[in-house]
């Protein structure tokens, strides 16, 4: 998969107290559902918790989301020795969030990078990598069918 050198990038993940988020904007539960069925067919690790308990990942994206009175709901996906959490705070856009101090090379680098590929790809819609809860603010973007990753 084309790429960009971990040498070149090193300097974005360098930890500075807090996580770099990936987001998918302007998502509707049908891309919602495209993620989850194509993170199964990726054979990621996944694990799933419904108020912080492990339960099985639901089949529906719906069935994703806290109910009424529900703390939370939280899908984990491992690559490359890199844990992404998605929390299902709101239905018009995927955030997952991870540790850059996880990425330590270029293995992580192109796991990140295959990751997001393959969220931009289901969602039909970029994946941007941007510094916590600053989606305006990408480092990097992902575009779906394209081969190519972006760097601001």
């Amino acid at each position: 998969m084309p790429g960009l050198a971990w040498a070149k990038v090193r300097g974005e993940f360098a930890f500075d107290g807090s996580w770099r988020d990936i987001f998918v904007l302007g998502t509707d539960l049908a891309a919602r559902q495209r993620m989850l069925d194509a993170l199964r067919a990726a054979r990621y690790d996944l694990s799933y918790r419904r108020d912080g308990k492990p339960a099985e990942l639901p089949a529906s994206a719906e069935e994703a989301f806290p109910l009424e009175g529900e703390c939370d709901r939280l899908l984990s996906v491992r690559f490359c020795g890199v844990l992404a959490n998605c929390h299902f705070f709101r239905r018009d856009e995927i955030e997952f969030d991870i540790d850059p101090r996880e990425l330590v090379g270029q293995p992580q680098l192109d796991g990140l990078f295959g990751f997001m590929r393959c969220l931009a790809d289901a969602a039909r819609r970029d994946a941007t990598l941007c510094p916590e809860n600053c989606p305006e603010a990408p480092i990097f973007r992902v575009r779906p069918g394209a081969a190519a990753i972006e760097w601001w």
